[in-house]
């Protein structure tokens, strides 16, 4: 049997992540919304995960969309339901509404949608989160019902420079675990929530943070390269000796966040987060470009983010050939 060295199943993995992995690049959205921005003075600034905008005079808020089909069961959407909800609270924001939109087929008798929708509405009020629910009958969709599910939060403060990713060479790669806080370590005014987001909001207050992102779909590697694309800035980390290097860069498990700090505030942000009692763990540094890991070197981030690009359009023909509504 041929020995493939370890550094080669990491750089398999890397490529499955990019090419399977529904991206959408920030940059690729920037221009999304100008006329929003033009007509109504908002501003607005996204993340692989979330949207955030601000409009002049109401407030700052924090939206995103996940969508379920008919094959989904009960236990996966109510996972993906609380994932959204972390990677609102990971930027400090408060989930105060569920937009939740049930469209079924035309003549289908299974009821199904209606029941997920129900389990839904019950798991939403254990973290004091209203829902809007809107109904449709189209006759004209493959799947017997689709269920989409958006979240809207309110933040106390300004977060789309924290959403840019990293700013410059030499910056420091924390890594946040919230989900071994628990409610001890938590001061926030809901204390029904899953995660902290009163730590992440002082954090943000205190402008020691340059930069923030939740460890979610994709897992650690696809946060610091989403992190890093707009300005081609790569990064130089060290896994996790008790973990594999896949485990270590491909986990999504719920709960976890890069926080990026400049070294003048590193001491600062350590000590502050050693009065709240949450695990963090240095990671590494900000590149000029390469991506390195373990002390190797998996290449540039332009280099990928040109296979992003390559899958991004093989993506899009597939949603488009897979016609749910």
């Amino acid at each position: 049997e041929t020995f493939v060295p370890q550094s080669h199943h990491v750089e398999r993995s890397i490529q499955d992540v990019l090419e399977n992995i529904e991206y959408v690049s920030p940059s690729l959205l920037a221009s999304r919304f100008d006329s929003c921005i033009n007509t109504y003075q908002t501003s607005v600034a996204r993340s692989p995960y979330v949207t955030y905008f601000a409009v002049k005079g109401i407030g700052r808020f924090m939206v995103s969309l996940d969508t379920y089909v008919h094959d989904a069961d009960l236990g996966g959407a109510l996972d993906s339901t609380l994932r959204v909800i972390f990677e609102h609270q990971a930027y400090g924001a408060t989930p105060s509404l569920a937009l939740i939109r049930l469209i079924e087929r035309t003549g289908s008798n299974g009821g199904y949608g209606q029941r997920m929708i129900d389990e839904l509405i019950r798991f939403l009020d254990i973290f004091s989160i209203r829902c809007k629910i809107e109904r449709e009958e189209i006759a004209s969709i493959s799947a017997d019902y689709v269920l989409s599910f958006g979240l809207v939060s309110k933040l106390e403060h300004k977060v789309s420079e924290l959403m840019s990713g990293f700013k410059q060479k030499g910056e420091l790669i924390y890594s946040i675990d919230l989900a071994s806080c628990g409610t001890g370590c938590s001061t926030s005014s809901n204390e029904e929530l899953p995660f902290s987001n009163r730590i992440i909001s002082n954090l943000v207050s205190s402008k020691i943070v340059n930069a923030i992102s939740p460890i979610s779909r994709g897992g650690l590697f696809f946060s610091l390269f989403s992190m890093g694309e707009s300005l081609n800035l790569g990064f130089d980390i060290t896994g996790d000796t008790e973990q594999s290097s896949e485990k270590f860069l491909f986990d999504d498990s719920i709960g976890r966040a890069v926080l990026v700090v400049s070294e003048e505030h590193e001491a600062h942000f350590v000590d502050f987060m050693q009065e709240t009692g949450v695990p963090i763990t240095l990671l590494g540094h900000v590149t000029k470009g390469e991506i390195r890991i373990d002390d190797v070197s998996y290449g540039f981030i332009a280099d990928l983010k040109k296979k992003v690009s390559f899958a991004f359009d093989n993506n899009i023909k597939k949603m488009a050939s897979k016609k749910v509504v």
